[in-house]
């Protein structure tokens, strides 16, 4: 009697460790996920890259976030683009049980209409990337501040950017490829604003109009420019605060959209020069603190499934400008400094993410082993 209740004992404490260890490998975030994700955005053509996803694995993120640069990879479309750097890191991503969000931005002109980015083209790249890296690339977030100027690269339109979401939903779906569609990268607009520009809220409103609730699970919104604090209310002249998530989830209720989730895929403390000309929040234990509130605020947020804090690591000097599609923002600090020393806010985020009990794999050291790249094998014509 003793020895059968010991076995099912036992039975009962490996189903209990191999129920954590599945929930803990789960990647949060996702519609299909109850709890929350934490993630940041790794700039591939910065600094420090190996001790920032070796960070990233040590705190415990879920998620790091890169920029597909599609004009600056592919910029001939008669000439494979050379993926080596791409490679590394989504391998170094793997090895660190880190899941990848890929913004695919800057779309070049052979790939581009009067109206946007190609549709059929932005859908064929999405599934391309997919099958490079299956294990790995699980959301994919199309053309972010998509109503702005600069960042869609033509007029934005709600109706061309719907066409576009429905493209990669439908060939990701014909194919069974188990990836996400991020879509927007909102942007809330300063108070200069370039010609054409669009509210980040009307174009959302824009979006439900054409039906386009149907193929996007998650909305995504940049919050690079924020000032204030985390609980700052925005104003009828300013929606430049952390809690402007806020405005567009009143949208998705008045549109039905229930269902969707929020991704926030960039965001950061206050920096620069406040309007007295004073600067901002300059001192690393005060933005610590400051990202410790904005991310227990964020991740009490049901709606919210992932904040991206933005950025991992240092850009490289020589490379600021050097990409059209980057923001105008120029970060003072990072998770990981210049000298590859961590910031205070490392901790804090190691403490939050703690309490999800997220489970990683070793972390490692040194440079990461270079193979052959892969090639992208979709053609410059419509799929």
């Amino acid at each position: 009697m003793r020895s059968a209740s010991t076995t099912l004992g036992k039975i009962i404490l490996v189903l209990i460790l191999s129920s954590l260890l599945t929930a803990a490998q789960a990647p949060l975030g996702l519609p299909d996920s109850p709890e929350f994700g934490y993630g940041a955005r790794l700039d591939i053509w910065g600094q420090q890259i190996n001790p920032a996803v070796s960070a990233a694995a040590g705190m415990g993120l879920d998620w790091i976030a890169i920029d597909f640069d599609w004009g600056r990879y592919w910029p001939e479309a008669n000439v494979l683009p050379d993926l080596n750097n791409l490679y590394q890191v989504m391998g170094a991503a793997q090895r660190g049980n880190l899941h990848v969000l890929m913004s695919i931005t800057n779309a070049p002109t052979w790939a581009s209409t009067p109206d946007g980015p190609d549709p059929n083209l932005t859908a064929g790249l999405v599934l391309s990337l997919y099958r490079l890296f299956p294990n790995t690339l699980l959301a994919v977030e199309l053309f972010p501040g998509a109503n702005r100027t600069s960042d869609w690269g033509t007029l934005p339109d709600p109706a061309a950017y719907a066409t576009m979401l429905k493209a990669t939903h439908s060939i990701l779906q014909e194919s069974g490829a188990n990836v996400v569609i991020v879509a927007g990268g909102l942007t809330p607009l300063g108070f200069e604003k370039a010609v054409g520009d669009i509210d980040d809220a009307a174009f959302l409103e824009g979006l439900y109009k054409t039906g386009a609730a149907a193929f996007m699970p998650i909305i995504s919104l940049r919050l690079l420019d924020i000032s204030g604090d985390p609980m700052a209310t925005p104003d009828d002249g300013e929606n430049r605060f952390l809690r402007h998530y806020e405005r567009l989830r009143n949208i998705m209720l008045q549109n039905k959209h229930q269902s969707g989730l929020i991704w926030i895929t960039g965001f950061s403390w206050p920096e620069g020069r406040d309007q007295t000309g004073n600067q901002r929040m300059a001192d690393h234990n005060e933005q610590a603190r400051w990202l410790n509130q904005a991310y227990r605020l964020l991740r009490s947020q049901l709606y919210i499934g992932t904040a991206f804090f933005q950025q991992l690591n240092p850009p490289d000097p020589a490379e600021r400008g050097a990409n059209s599609a980057a923001s105008t923002t120029e970060f003072v600090h990072s998770l990981v400094l210049p000298d590859a020393s961590l910031h205070p806010a490392c901790n804090v985020i190691s403490q939050l993410t703690a309490v999800n009990a997220n489970v990683k794999t070793v972390i490692f050291e040194g440079s990461i082993s270079k193979k052959t790249p892969l090639k992208i094998d979709m053609k410059a014509s419509s799929p």
